[in-house]
C-alpha cells in the first residue's frame, strides 16, 4: 500500500474512499468476489503514484480532477456551489467527450452511469477541498 506523502493525508484517504465508492455504486466498476474495496482503495493510491511520475505523453489522474474542480469554482459565488450548474456542466462535458468519441465506455458502462460518476467525483472533491481549507486543486 502506498502512503499519501502529504500533510493532508487524511483527507486523500477520504476523498480515494469516496471516489472507490463512487465508481462501484456508479456501476463503473464490479469488485471481484476476491477482491475487497479496501485492496480497490490501496490500488487507487498506488496508481496515483505510479500514474504522477512522467514517462512520456499522458495525462495523470490530478488532470481529470483538476478540470472537474474546475466547474467546482466556477460553479462557486460567494462560497455556495451552485450544484445544478455544476451538475449540468459535467453532464455537458461527459456528453461531449463521449460524442467526441474521447470517452469509450466498456459495455456494462452507460453514459448515464459516467455522468453519475462525475457528479459524485465533483462531491468528492469539495468535500476534500472543505476538509482542507483549500479554494481549488
Amino acid at each position: 500500500m502506498s502512503v499519501c506523502d502529504s500533510a493532508n493525508a487524511a483527507a486523500q484517504q477520504a476523498a480515494v474512499e469516496s471516489i472507490v465508492q463512487a465508481e462501484i455504486s456508479d456501476a463503473l466498476v464490479t469488485i471481484p468476489a476476491e477482491v475487497s474495496e479496501q485492496q480497490m482503495e490501496w490500488f487507487s493510491l498506488d496508481m496515483v503514484t505510479s500514474m504522477n511520475e512522467t514517462k512520456g505523453i499522458m495525462l495523470s489522474p490530478g488532470f481529470l480532477l483538476r478540470l472537474t474542480d474546475s466547474y467546482i469554482v466556477t460553479g462557486t459565488t460567494n462560497g455556495t456551489v451552485n450544484w445544478t450548474l455544476v451538475d449540468a456542466n459535467l453532464m455537458s462535458m461527459v456528453n461531449n467527450l463521449a460524442g467526441a468519441g474521447l470517452l469509450k465506455l466498456p459495455a456494462s458502462v452507460t453514459l448515464s452511469n459516467a455522468q453519475s460518476f462525475a457528479q459524485n467525483l465533483a462531491q468528492a472533491i469539495y468535500t476534500y477541498k472543505v476538509a482542507t481549507g483549500r479554494t481549488s486543486l
